[in-house]
Order: structure tokens, then sequence, then C-alpha cells
């Protein structure tokens, strides 16, 4: 009888899909382990931060043109996700009037495709964002493509995170209460 039960949960365990994901940023929550990565990877100026609020993770610095630059990003450390069984992506966000988007990798190759949607959050409150997973667009090099991201691609995402988008010189600020895949 023990063994059935534990074939019976292993069962449903492989089959058990989530209704929701979700990362709530903050000082002892989620985000500690976010880092910066600039256009200097390519020669760039530009200069970006990460700081853990109390419940919040703000992304700020200085977008430079200098140098072939033009932007800074804040992106989580690798893991795997499979993303196929939501629909949606709901985040809580500030900012200070600069255009951003929030991307999805399925490969470390930097040449490869990633997908992202772009949004431009109201200057200084807070608002809640909610996306369809089937809106994000290919990207491929920093240029959109005309192809929406696929189900196989949901199935294989490594890695998410937020970029300035504006391509603009100057300061930016973002403030990320939380992401939830829904």
């Amino acid at each position: 009888m023990q063994v059935s039960i534990i074939l019976l949960s292993m069962f449903m365990m492989a089959f058990y899909t989530p209704t929701q994901q979700e990362l709530d940023f903050g000082k002892g929550k989620a985000g500690d382990n976010w880092y910066i990565i600039n256009d200097g990877v390519m020669g760039g100026l530009s200069e970006g931060e990460g700081v853990l609020e109390a419940n919040s993770l703000r992304f700020y610095g200085n977008v430079s043109l200098k140098n072939n630059g033009g932007f800074s990003s804040l992106r989580a450390p690798y893991q795997e996700m499979d993303l196929s069984g939501f629909e949606t992506v709901e985040m809580r966000v500030r900012g200070k009037g600069q255009s951003f988007g929030f991307s999805m990798e399925t490969s470390k190759l930097w040449f490869q495709p990633n997908y992202k949607v772009t949004f431009r959050p109201s200057p200084d409150e807070w608002e809640v964002m909610k996306f369809s997973l089937t809106d994000f667009n290919m990207y491929r090099i920093g240029q959109q493509m005309d192809q929406k991201i696929s189900q196989d691609a949901l199935a294989s995402i490594i890695r998410i995170g937020f970029i300035t988008n504006d391509k603009k010189e100057g300061p930016f600020e973002l403030e990320i209460d939380y992401i939830k895949f829904e």
C-alpha cells in the first residue's frame, strides 16, 4: 500500500503545473543575486546599479552613447525556467518616465535571439503592468525580428531581466516590487 501511495505521489508531481510563480523583491527576499551588465561589454560607458530596498529592487544609473554604448541591464542569474504553462507576466514597478524592456533568454550566447516586451512606467507612481507571454517579440543583437516567442522557447527560459530601452543619454531609474507569472 505504501509503495502505491509513493508511486501515485510521484505521478502527480510529474504532471503538476503550478498556477503561479512569483519573485517578491526586497531585503531578505528575492533579488540579492541579480547583477548588472552594461554596454561596457562592447566598449560603451553606461553605468548601472542594482540595490535592494526594504521591499523592492531598484535599478538605476546613467546611459552613455559614447563608444557605441547605449544600454544598461539588470539580470537574474542563469536558471532553467519552464514558463510554457503560464499565460501572463505581471509586475509592479515605478520609474522616472523612461522606457524599459523585460527580457527572457533561452541561450547564454549573446548572438542568439532573446525575447522582450517594452514598457514605460508612470513617473514616480507604483503601477501594476500585465503582459501576455505571447506578446514577447524576438530580438537578435538588439534588432526586433518579425516573430513572437514560441511555446518551445517559453519552456526553455534560462534568464530573465530588465534593460534600458530608450537609447538616449542620461539618468534612468526603475524600481521593481514583484514579478509574477500566471
